[in-house]
């Protein structure tokens, strides 16, 4: 218990002093006793929703701090802008939770599993690396590849260009059927017996 309240002592401090507000950092302590009286499951919820939060305000907070607010990043990234954001990426966190969930099912130990999940942050960076050396121009084709429209839709977006919406539905209703797929695929290994029982 002493560990885990120097941790958030130092969580508070860095958020402080990285330009959080005190009022903001108090609105959202003050929730904390009713978070510890729910159940475990929603608890976990409500926790990650409140981590996600603090980093997208620190993430808000840092880029208009930077350079005294002038650079034109810390303009386009406003509160409705990340909230957009995050809309736009759900899809493709889904589509990474149906991949954990078919290589926790698929693998025989706790150390394959680790490291395949290691490796799996690299898939969606992938895109982004080439996209830095080898730049192209986003067609409607693209917007069906999960992690690379998303990378796509980002730069622009980061550039300050009008998304079109049609690519915005496109690479998010793909996005969805993908980790549609890849959930039914993971219930279906659930499914097996051999699961169950081992062997």
């Amino acid at each position: 218990m002493a560990s885990s309240l120097i941790a958030l002592r130092k969580l508070l401090a860095g958020l402080l002093l990285s330009g959080v507000s005190a009022s903001v950092l108090a609105a959202s302590l003050s929730i904390s006793p009713v978070v510890v009286k729910l159940d475990e499951k929603t608890r976990t919820a409500a926790i990650t929703g409140a981590a996600v939060a603090v980093q997208l305000m620190a993430f808000s907070v840092t880029f208009h701090s930077a350079a005294g607010g002038t650079l034109a990043f810390a303009e386009v990234l406003s509160i409705a802008a990340i909230a957009g954001i995050v809309l736009m990426t759900l899809p493709l966190m889904m589509v990474a939770v149906g991949v954990q969930f078919i290589i926790a099912t698929v693998t025989r130990s706790f150390k394959e599993a680790q490291t395949y999940l290691g490796l799996l942050p690299l898939v969606p960076a992938i895109p982004g690396m080439v996209l830095v050396f080898a730049p192209v121009q986003a067609k409607a084709w693209m917007m069906m590849i999960p992690a690379f429209s998303q990378t796509l839709l980002l730069g622009a977006f980061v550039r300050g260009e009008t998304l079109p919406m049609a690519d915005v539905a496109l690479s998010m209703s793909s996005s969805l059927v993908a980790a549609l797929a890849l959930i039914a695929v993971s219930a279906h290994l659930y499914d097996r017996e051999k699961l169950i029982f081992g062997g």
